[in-house]
């Protein structure tokens, strides 16, 4: 749209439905006196129908001793094509993990975050049994000193040297050695 197009029209004219349902109910609680901003996301309609996703907000002033609003229009097209993109890496990482041969864990003060399903399998109990509880919990006895210390002396974004054997403990009582390597 040129300006001469918006001036004195609609101020929804650029907005799709949802949109316009949303700066109605804007509309309707200034008018009932809640001034708060309250920013939205939607689309705007080009005049050619192309549609562009933005994030609205609008403010309420005073110009020449009358109210009036001002709106603020922020095309967010690339912020949502780079989230759609992280998205769907996100889920091609995790169907590669999930589908992966080796035991994968991700471990955060020491507990369980994650666990893909040969995780699972290894250490033969279900995933709600395992997630939120302490590593150490599946390790047996006489293990856990050593891979207590293991954990304690990670850092974040430096390599950590090899790895360690550890046996886990299952609820069947068998006892399975495998390799733990943090980081």
């Amino acid at each position: 749209y040129t300006a001469e197009d918006l001036v004195g029209e609609p101020t929804d004219l650029p907005f799709g439905l949802d949109g316009r349902g949303r700066l109605k109910d804007l509309l309707e609680r200034w008018r009932g006196g809640d001034l708060s901003p309250a920013p939205f996301e939607t689309e705007a309609v080009r005049k050619d129908g192309t549609r562009v996703p933005v994030e609205v907000a609008f403010s309420a002033v005073t110009l020449a001793g009358e109210p009036a609003m001002v709106a603020f229009l922020r095309d967010i097209g690339e912020r949502k094509a780079a989230e759609e993109a992280l998205r769907q890496s996100e889920s091609r990482f995790r169907q590669l993990i999930e589908a992966a041969p080796d035991a994968i864990a991700v471990i955060r003060g020491g507990r369980f975050v994650y666990v893909n399903p040969t995780y699972v399998r290894l250490l033969g109990r279900p995933f709600e049994e395992i997630r939120g509880f302490p590593v150490a919990d599946f390790v047996h006895r006489d293990d856990r000193e050593g891979l207590e210390r293991r954990l304690a002396a990670f850092e974040p974004g430096v390599p950590t040297p090899g790895s360690i054997e550890v046996r886990v403990a299952r609820p069947d009582e068998v006892v399975h050695a495998t390799g733990f390597a943090p980081g």
